[in-house]
């Protein structure tokens, strides 16, 4: 039926033409009606750019370049706040403004190469950067712990699973059905699969302990795991934990790090909603990235990474938290505010434990959840709180002469 007699019309502006797996031939003269449409490389539909050569790497340009514009707008409204709680809102606006549109139909396309990967998620380092203002040094393990993110290629293998779980489920006339009954049909070998989309999902479902999943797909058999496609994403979600836990232990500068840390979660110490400045070096204190001496030392062959406030021994955190004598005044003050406030909340025993325990102990109690566990369920929040308050306010104040000193010195 003429489209004319359906009240329809086509926008040829919007009309190209694309055929996969050819150039372009500049002789051919294509129309639409009577209007002449361009044959191009490629062409966005339905929010996803389809390639000539069938890659998914020009749409993965395309979601780099949107990505580095949406980063770019939530870091001014960010920075328009003056810190004022920072992090909760820098995390509201990365999760549902951001990562929505990066990961728009990622259960379809893929990546061609590591490289690809990497710069999808190095999206998302920067934007925890920006919002914790880590250094560029800061290991992405302590960013996505402290900040409670998983990377963006868990959460689109999660997608992708949850998508080739949601098609074999369908109705066999359904075209996505077709489809991948026609690829399973055409990939006879598991270990030589042709298709990218298939590929992709059985490493998936391989780290997931579920290899029988396609194969029984082949001939039309249920998984002998019929609850699979339910438990994928907590699955998937599990492995990341383990290996972030591995990543963690890998890097000797985050030693101290897994004694206060054994998951990725949101930490309550980032939502002061105006103490930013203490938050932040509170997170540069656990992941090991406070600029002292000991630090500076690794790039610098001359520095001994003695410290240059009292010139006894390395200046590392524990160092800068605890013994420096140069930082005593700072330190007994504190000491004191921390000790009256323990006391006030029946936790002399903690206290105790504290004042009296080795540079661990109180390393864990300060910049860790520790404490809670020696607490009553009524009081325990409370005495986290305490050590918080303690530790990110001789943060700033031991920071902050620090730096006078050294000017001095100079």
């Amino acid at each position: 039926m003429p489209l004319i007699q359906l009240r329809l019309s086509f926008n040829h502006d919007k009309s190209n033409i694309l055929i996969a797996g050819q150039r372009i031939d500049n002789s051919k003269l294509w129309k639409l009606g009577d209007k002449c449409i361009s044959e191009v490389d490629s062409y966005k539909y339905l929010g996803v750019n389809i390639s000539r050569n069938i890659s998914d790497h020009h749409h993965i340009q395309e979601v780099i370049k949107k990505g580095n514009r949406l980063i770019a707008y939530i870091k001014s409204v960010i920075n328009n706040f003056d810190n004022f709680n920072r992090v909760y809102y820098g995390d509201i606006l990365w999760r549902t403004i951001a990562l929505p549109s990066i990961n728009y139909a990622s259960a379809v396309w893929i990546p061609s190469s590591q490289a690809d990967i990497d710069k999808i998620e190095n999206l998302q380092l920067q934007m925890a950067r920006h919002i914790l203002k880590a250094p560029r040094n800061t290991p992405r393990a302590a960013l996505y712990g402290d900040l409670g993110w998983v990377p963006i290629s868990t959460m689109q293998n999660s997608f992708r699973a949850k998508y080739f779980a949601r098609v074999i489920e369908m109705e066999h006339h359904r075209w996505p059905k077709l489809l991948l009954n026609t690829m399973i049909s055409l990939d006879i070998e598991p270990s030589k699969l042709r298709y990218k989309f298939l590929n992709c999902v059985q490493n998936i479902l391989s780290k997931c302990d579920l290899n029988d999943v396609i194969d029984r797909a082949k001939v039309g058999i249920a998984s002998s795991n019929p609850q699979w496609a339910k438990s994928i994403k907590g699955t998937i979600y599990n492995i990341f934990n383990n290996e972030w836990k591995d990543d963690v232990k890998s890097k000797s500068s985050l030693i101290d790090y897994l004694t206060i840390k054994n998951a990725p979660c949101m930490e309550t110490y980032l939502l002061d909603e105006i103490d930013f400045h203490g938050a932040c070096l509170k997170f540069k204190i656990r992941s090991n990235t406070l600029p002292l001496e000991r630090k500076i030392s690794r790039w610098t062959p001359d520095n001994d990474g003695i410290c240059k406030l009292c010139n006894i021994g390395v200046e590392d955190v524990k160092h800068f938290l605890f013994t420096c004598y140069a930082l005593n005044n700072i330190r007994v003050d504190e000491y004191c505010k921390l000790e009256n406030e323990l006391i006030n909340l029946n936790g002399l025993d903690i206290w105790e434990l504290f004042i009296s325990g080795n540079l661990d102990v109180k390393f864990n109690l300060a910049l860790g959840s520790t404490a809670t566990t020696f607490c009553n369920i009524t009081n325990a929040d409370d005495i986290y709180e305490i050590f918080d308050k303690f530790c990110k306010s001789f943060a700033k104040r031991a920071w902050k002469a620090r730096s006078e000193l050294k000017t001095t010195d100079n």
